[in-house]
């Protein structure tokens, strides 16, 4: 099995924009816009309706496009491949291989999936995702990859899955407001977290090691 990302620079922020500020300048626009078109010069509503979906499907993802935390070809460094029994971080300079077996502890925070939204009231998320590896020894190693479609989180799945079955405790972070995932899926009712806790063999996804505390 196989994971592929791209490695993205480090320096880039997590934080996505939500572009509440100009949403709402550029909607009232629009409607101030299409109100004068219709009472004015009479055009047809319909041109109107044509000329919002414009907007939503066409100008609106252009906007976020542009916003700070798009990430961009520039900020591509190199690639991150997860195998069954390690994974490896390839930059333009050198090559990491990481044991899962040195492994106590994994915390990722990821934005969901570039270019999608979980609804039409949702931004559409940059698809940054950071993640904190903390071997057994206590050794930190850090990098931030990009996930751009649904395929590349399916073919994580079943890696991810042997890691919480191998005992490593893990804590899955989605976006800004840090909404807690397991297996890369945010609807956890009572007894989908049990079933989850039978199926992946854990006794709490809620309390790390104890010496890393302070990373919570």
């Amino acid at each position: 099995m196989k994971a592929t990302f791209k490695l993205v620079t480090y320096k880039k922020s997590m934080e996505e924009k939500d572009g509440f500020a100009v949403t709402v300048i550029t909607s009232f626009i629009l409607v101030m816009a299409g109100a004068y078109l219709v009472i004015e010069l009479k055009m047809n509503p319909f041109v109107i309706g044509i000329i919002l979906i414009g907007y939503k499907y066409i100008i609106g993802p252009y906007i976020r496009k542009q916003f700070t935390d798009w990430v961009k070809e520039r900020d591509i460094t190199g690639i991150v491949e997860f195998f069954d029994d390690y994974l490896e971080v390839k930059n333009n300079t050198n090559s990491t291989k990481i044991m899962y077996a040195e492994l106590e502890s994994i915390y990722i925070n990821y934005n969901h999936i570039k270019g999608k939204s979980f609804s039409a009231k949702d931004i559409i998320h940059n698809g940054l995702a950071e993640i904190k590896l903390y071997t057994k020894d206590e050794e930190l190693k850090k990098f931030k990859f990009l996930i751009e479609n649904e395929n590349q989180i399916n073919d994580l799945k079943p890696i991810w899955k042997n890691l919480y079955l191998s005992g490593i405790f893990i804590r899955e972070k989605l976006g800004n407001h840090e909404h807690k995932t397991i297996m890369f899926d945010g609807d956890l009712t009572d007894d989908k977290l049990k079933s989850l806790m039978t199926e992946l063999q854990v006794s709490s996804f809620y309390k790390p090691p104890l010496r890393h505390k302070k990373l919570n």
